[in-house]
């Protein structure tokens, strides 16, 4: 009866795959390329970090228009003071009571 000799496997050769049936190593070379296409995301988290960079921009759209808004609010501001200090200049130069007074009754 003549036996085999069986070799251990050279340590310098070192694959990313580990020695598996053909069939399992089809499918573990089609998850490494899923994975690698993916950034290293699994499929399940895909989803969830495209609808992540989804509502960052929305937040930074957001950022930007509130933004746009401050600076109208500002000269929204600034058009009231002046307003409002140009009817106290008005009423002023009217020497006009901002208080009227009652009519007084006769008794």
């Amino acid at each position: 009866m003549l036996l085999k000799k069986s070799f251990p496997p050279d340590p310098d050769r070192r694959s990313p795959i580990p020695t598996t049936l053909p069939r399992q190593r089809t499918v573990l070379e089609e998850l490494v390329r899923q994975k690698s296409e993916a950034n290293g995301l699994p499929p399940a988290y895909q989803h969830l970090h495209s609808r992540a960079i989804d509502a960052e921009a929305a937040a930074q759209a957001l950022r930007e228009d509130n933004d746009r808004l401050r600076e109208r609010v500002a000269v929204y501001a600034q058009v009231i003071h002046e307003l409002r200090t140009e009817l106290d200049r008005l009423t002023n130069n009217t020497q006009r009571s901002p208080v009227r007074s009652l009519p007084s009754s006769a008794t």
